[in-house]
């Protein structure tokens, strides 16, 4: 399904990050670092400013942190620093869109990918009170299972 949407979209960059997140999920994690070093040679820190770029450089980041790709992790970490307090947004081009949750959650997993656990945690904490002040348990939740497992594996 993921792979029909991506073949009919490609002018829409967010299609192939979200695949990489989703090939990363699922463990296939050889395909995912493949399409991750398309969407990101060296040298570049991500894809194109357009209205998804918020979710495709989250997603983007998450692959690096699942592949362990820690040099596009580095790389992406910056253009997400200053976005710590705001919030993950998904368009759907008219169609509606959606919340991601809070970018700290993100910058939790590239701090945690690069081998800083007390940054993660630090930033994964600012995520869980975005969250509840928010008004998302379930992505509370979420992060809160992240944050309780840094420095516990990987």
């Amino acid at each position: 399904l993921l792979r029909g949407v991506v073949a009919t979209n490609p002018h829409v960059p967010a299609m192939r990050c979200g695949y990489a997140f989703a090939l990363a999920q699922s463990g296939r994690l050889d395909e995912a670092r493949d399409l991750l070093v398309d969407l990101m040679p060296p040298g570049t820190s991500s894809v194109t400013d357009d209205a998804n770029w918020s979710a495709s450089t989250a997603c983007l980041a998450e692959t690096a942190c699942l592949v362990g790709d820690v040099e596009r992790a580095a790389a992406i970490l910056p253009h997400l620093e200053p976005l710590r307090d705001r919030f993950v947004v998904v368009t759907g081009f008219g169609a509606g869109g959606a919340c991601w949750g809070p970018f700290s959650a993100v910058l939790g997993s590239l701090r945690r990918c690069l081998g800083d656990a007390d940054g993660a945690r630090r930033e994964l904490d600012h995520a869980v009170d975005a969250l509840d002040r928010f008004g998302a348990p379930l992505m509370r939740d979420r992060v809160v299972r992240l944050r309780d497992g840094v420095g516990t594996r990987g």
